[in-house]
């Protein structure tokens, strides 16, 4: 019998020791494991590249869409569709006579509304001399003598036209804020 207790003491062990490294060791153990490593190398960054081949499609930052009015504008277009163009590239030569001669409008244009400024500020200023050279002129007189049979009235009244100078100045400073608002 002694036999049989040995093996089957040892069967017993056997069998605890597998259990035992079974629930320490499985994928569903949850008791921590410490191991220890005595020989090991430390990797950075610059020891391991890795290049991916990734397909993808390169697009501009923005895209900027010239429109042109009228083709007559244009007299030559220097890039074509799909050219590379940075910032202070000329894109085209426009034509310049049209651009010239309404210039030399705008500039007889300007000139004939100063002209008619400064008319206008010349009546306005000779309107205001009149009428105040008129108002320095404007005298009333009166003379009473008042006895108990004889009454004696002389009256000289000279009327200004204020009324009228005011009127035109009026107009005149419509028509220069008339010139100056266009």
């Amino acid at each position: 019998m002694n036999k049989r207790m040995s093996i089957t003491v040892a069967l017993i062990i056997s069998m605890f020791i597998a259990v035992n490294v079974h629930l320490l060791f499985s994928k569903n153990s949850m008791i921590s494991k410490s191991v220890y490593v005595n020989k090991y190398e430390r990797m950075t960054p610059g020891h391991f590249v890795e290049e991916i081949h990734k397909e993808g499609l390169v697009s501009p930052e923005g895209i900027f869409t010239v429109y042109v009015g009228d083709d007559d504008t244009i007299e030559e277009w220097l890039v074509k569709e799909g050219d590379k163009v940075r910032i202070g590239d000329e894109i085209a030569l426009l034509q310049t006579e049209q651009a010239d001669n309404q210039l030399i409008a705008w500039r007889a244009e300007e000139e004939g509304l100063l002209e008619q400024r400064n008319a206008i500020e010349s009546i306005l200023s000779s309107l205001e001399s009149e009428r105040w050279t008129d108002e320095d002129n404007t005298s009333v007189n009166t003379t009473e003598t008042l006895d108990e049979t004889d009454i004696e009235l002389n009256v000289n009244v000279q009327v200004s036209q204020d009324g009228t100078y005011a009127q035109a100045i009026a107009e005149a400073e419509r028509e220069l804020s008339g010139l100056i608002a266009n």
